[in-house]
């Protein structure tokens, strides 16, 4: 299938997975708290889960603040609390991450060969760090945030957000991401095409998932811990905030190993596998 718009997640698809930096952050947090480290790694990131499932709409947090809350939530509940203007220090790393995170050389070749069709960037990122890291790539179509949606992938109102701001029916677009959770569940719930894009190719992925309410944290992923995150919103485009879809299961999309878009989702290894995927 040749799509009338291309969606790209952003952070460990189009730019290095942050797995380094937040092992890094997990280290200096336990270090300056006293405590184990794999007291903080995964109960931060289950913690930093939970808080976006729950960010939707009126609801709606930045990522930073999410990150910060659930971290301090942590050191908390292992008795060894650091105050905010610390959390924000042991942070940092982070945000520079967010901003500057080197492109993956497949990544680059795409955006500056790919012509089929625009190229649109749909990330769980504050728009204010993404603006920095887009710099970094050549240029795409547009950028839809989760900030913008006020929701986070792989909530359906990200991807009706991205939709309605391209004009583009759900069966005409393909997303592609990293996280079989955020990515692949939250685009074929809104009856998007997904490719899953693997680079190591070692991934093993659940038999079934039936919705992301039935599992509040993602499905832990080998290579990095969040996959997530280019220019700014089409011009004159205003940024709508659809309402919640609540209730609405996620259909179980069945998984093509590395073959062409027969159903709802493929694998490839590099994104410049998708010239040949999605070039009829």
């Amino acid at each position: 299938m040749r799509p009338d718009v291309l969606f790209l997640d952003c952070y460990g698809t189009l730019v290095e997975g942050d797995r380094p930096v937040i092992e890094a952050v997990v280290h200096d947090a336990a270090e300056r708290a006293g405590v184990d480290p794999e007291a903080v790694d995964r109960p931060w990131w289950d913690e930093f889960s939970a808080l976006c499932a729950e960010a939707v709409g009126p609801r709606f947090e930045k990522q930073y603040e999410l990150e910060a809350q659930s971290l301090s939530s942590v050191l908390e509940r292992l008795g060894s609390p650091l105050p905010r203007r610390v959390v924000e220090q042991v942070m940092a790393p982070l945000v520079d991450y967010w901003r500057g995170a080197s492109p993956y050389p497949d990544a680059v070749e795409l955006l500056e060969t790919w012509t089929a069709c625009p190229i649109v960037i749909v990330s769980n990122i504050d728009r204010a760090d993404i603006v920095e890291a887009v710099r970094r790539l050549p240029p795409v179509a547009a950028v839809i945030t989760s900030e913008d949606a006020r929701a986070y992938k792989p909530h359906v109102a990200v991807f009706e957000l991205a939709l309605a701001m391209t004009g583009v029916s759900a069966d005409r677009v393909v997303h592609v991401g990293d996280s079989w959770s955020s990515d692949v569940l939250g685009a074929t719930a809104e009856g998007i095409r997904a490719v899953h894009i693997d680079r190591t190719a070692r991934q093993t992925l659940p038999e079934r998932l039936t919705s992301v309410r039935e599992r509040r944290t993602p499905v832990p992923e080998p290579v990095e811990r969040h996959a997530t995150r280019g220019p700014e919103p089409v011009e004159g485009r205003p940024l709508p905030v659809p309402e919640p879809a609540e209730g609405r299961p996620l259909p179980v999309p069945e998984l093509f190993e590395g073959g062409r878009v027969g159903s709802q989702v493929a694998r490839v290894t590099s994104l410049l596998d998708l010239v040949g995927l999605l070039s009829v």
